[in-house]
């Protein structure tokens, strides 16, 4: 065989090798996650709940800043008590490797918003494959600071 045939077949047979070391790290990530994020996900929606009871025992005069915790079946929903009321629906995609959101404004007691999908927090691996939350561009290794993202952003507190 000429030189040339040779060099091809070995980048060949090291593309192919890198191929299955990608599919297999691919393959790893998703069970790592698959086993975490069940946790983690009951860690955040404790942190929300214990957060928003805080938030509304703290500042029991003040509707703008408090907020409700409701839990229905496997999906969870938090929204803010002053109108217009911001509303963010939570549930664990186990499949997708996220955190589905949805989200509505209602303006009215009256009016009742339909709920609509938002940019999904999403669960990733560090290098030490510990779990961590990417959403809206930043990275949260935190639960306690991605549910202090989500109040803020139902009841409108800037800080």
């Amino acid at each position: 065989m000429s030189d040339w045939i040779d060099k091809m077949k070995s980048s060949d047979e090291r593309n192919s090798q890198f191929n299955r070391e990608q599919a297999a790290s691919r393959l790893h990530k998703a069970k790592m996650i698959s086993a975490k994020a069940p946790q983690v996900w009951e860690i955040l929606i404790g942190q929300i709940k214990a957060d928003s009871e805080k938030l509304n025992e703290t500042f029991p005069d003040d509707v703008s800043r408090q907020c409700d915790f409701i839990q229905r079946d496997l999906d969870y929903t938090l929204q803010n008590r002053k109108l217009p009321i911001r509303i963010l629906g939570l549930s664990l995609n186990l499949e997708g490797h996220q955190i589905n959101m949805r989200e509505a404004t209602r303006h009215s007691i009256e009016y009742q918003p339909e709920l609509k999908p938002e940019s999904p927090v999403l669960f990733k691996l560090d290098a030490n494959d510990n779990l961590q939350f990417e959403w809206l561009g930043r990275s949260y290794t935190d639960p306690a600071l991605l549910s202090e993202q989500f109040i803020k952003r139902v009841c409108g507190i800037k800080l």
